[in-house]
């Protein structure tokens, strides 16, 4: 069915006729991600063996039954809502690669030492500012922590290259 049809969340039982939960989310983990197709096992047994299993093989959550529907209806809205924030990580990074390209993917430095020698611009800043100071070529106690801001500043800007 899973071929033929498109699903948002998979409930699962564990214990099948013909064949195991277990056995069927190891099939549906071999085409499928835990972020690309939830998967919330459903047991009647309340053995931590069985859930860990299913955890260890890429079960996004377990439900014991009998059920508790405004509980298991809780459990299938977080498992959309976080397919749902997958689904757009991947799309903005998506997106940011477009804007910036793979510009400094395998960089040699030929290619990079014009950009260092031409300087910090509005899309190209340099730092080194863990402990070493590249202007006094030294190290410097007062930078010390500078990293630290220069990762948060980055982050607060709307993307560009960090090198």
């Amino acid at each position: 069915m899973i071929k033929k049809e498109s699903f948002d969340v998979i409930l699962l039982d564990i214990m099948m006729p013909g064949i195991s939960g277990i056995e069927v989310l190891k099939l549906i983990r071999q085409s499928y991600s835990a972020s690309e197709l939830p998967v919330i096992m459903v047991t009647a047994k309340g053995d931590s063996e069985d859930v860990v299993t299913a955890l260890k093989l890429g079960a996004n959550d377990y439900v014991i039954k009998p059920l508790d529907f405004p509980v298991v209806l809780a459990r299938v809205e977080t498992q959309l809502e976080a397919c749902r924030n997958h689904k757009k990580l991947k799309e903005h990074a998506k997106e940011l690669e477009a804007r910036t390209g793979d510009h400094f993917e395998n960089i040699d430095a030929e290619t990079l030492q014009p950009l260092i020698d031409t300087g910090e611009n509005e899309r190209f800043e340099l730092k080194s500012t863990l402990r070493w100071n590249l202007k006094s070529n030294k190290a410097d106690k007062e930078i010390e922590n500078a990293w630290l801001k220069t990762i948060i500043a980055f982050l607060n800007t709307e993307g560009g290259i960090l090198l």
